[in-house]
């Protein structure tokens, strides 16, 4: 009974680290929506009005609301009351990502002449990696690679390309999922200089 209540490595009962025990299924979900924010290159939250030199401002996005698709639980062995020291696996989305493009919704002119359309996709002029990784990498690039997300999953997207003058970049980002189903981040701004 006194054991019951100590926590013990599944090593102790089997040699099988994560093999044994009472183990919970990961639940899987549908992704409802997603948030945007924008922060420095320190993390700190900005305002999106206040123009920010471009190699020092992100837009980062994550999971903001989720429906829970599944709670499946397999005991294959347990003593109740016995915790165990295996890491369970993080929970993911049923759906896995297709696409990401970003829609110019506003027409603008960049210091060099380049003029950005309404209508426009801007991924050419952005990059993205995992908000805690450093380096950023082309959107296509880092889709090929990394197209399922998990729950704690959090994005930075960073703009590229000198601006050489302040401007307003209204956009909208676009999620395309394996099955054709879509969901955006519409009206947001990279107010860069």
């Amino acid at each position: 009974m006194l054991l019951a209540l100590l926590p013990i490595s599944c090593d102790i009962v089997c040699n099988d680290t994560c093999g044994c025990g009472s183990q919970t299924q990961v639940n899987d979900f549908k992704i409802i929506s997603f948030e945007m924010l924008t922060v420095n290159t320190q993390g700190e939250e900005v305002n999106p009005e206040i123009p920010q030199p471009y190699q020092q401002i992100l837009k980062t996005f994550k999971i903001k609301d989720i429906e829970v698709l599944s709670n499946i639980e397999s005991s294959t062995f347990g003593v109740p009351g016995v915790v165990y020291a295996c890491s369970p696996i993080p929970p993911k989305s049923q759906e896995r990502l297709e696409d990401l493009k970003l829609f110019n919704l506003k027409e603008v002119t960049l210091g060099d002449g380049t003029v950005l359309k309404a209508g426009d996709i801007l991924n050419d002029l952005f990059q993205i990696n995992y908000y805690f990784v450093s380096e950023t990498k082309p959107i296509e690039e880092f889709l090929s690679e990394n197209n399922t997300l998990y729950l704690d999953d959090y994005y930075k997207l960073t703009f590229i390309k000198d601006p050489k003058k302040e401007v307003i970049i209204e956009f909208s980002l676009q999620l395309i999922f394996e099955n054709g189903r879509t969901i955006s981040v519409n009206n947001e701004q990279l107010n860069i200089k």
